[in-house]
């Protein structure tokens, strides 16, 4: 269904849903607006195409105002996307316009994937890094939990 929201969207489209940030700590998102809209257009008979770009115009834009929030809070100018969410070519691409028009400096996946498969990977990486600093008589295959040494 993720996906499909997403190639749903309408591109050229820069209206969203209303939605809050709460000004307590932790803020919260209050995206109550958001679903009362995307509800008004649907009953409205307004296009999937024009309400999936909506909905992802307004996650990209609370998500930005997230940041902004934490940067009036911490001082850090500097926002990572990562997650299967970003997977989500629209909203990456969405945020990341709106974040860098901002003044953020934006890290985002471009060779490793942003979802399970960028967790495998670091996985990997962390493992190898740990076998390569044992000493080479612990490496050898009869040191292998499970292994009985015989072919």
């Amino acid at each position: 269904a993720p996906m499909r929201l997403e190639a749903a969207a309408a591109e050229n489209v820069d209206l969203g849903y209303r939605f809050a940030l709460t000004r307590g700590e932790p803020f919260t998102i209050d995206y109550r607006p958001m679903i009362k809209g995307m509800v008004r257009d649907l009953l409205m008979g307004r296009g999937v195409k024009l309400i999936s770009a909506k909905f992802h115009n307004t996650v990209a834009a609370f998500l930005a105002a997230s940041a902004h929030r934490a940067r009036e809070l911490t001082g850090l100018n500097v926002v990572a996307l990562s997650g299967g969410c970003f997977a989500n070519r629209y909203l990456s691409a969405r945020l990341e316009e709106l974040l860098e028009g901002v003044g953020f400096e934006v890290l985002a996946h471009r060779d490793v994937p942003c979802n399970d498969g960028g967790v495998a990977l670091g996985q990997a990486v962390v493992a190898a890094g740990r076998f390569a600093r044992r000493p080479a008589q612990e490496r050898s295959r009869r040191n292998v939990p499970g292994d009985t040494g015989e072919d």
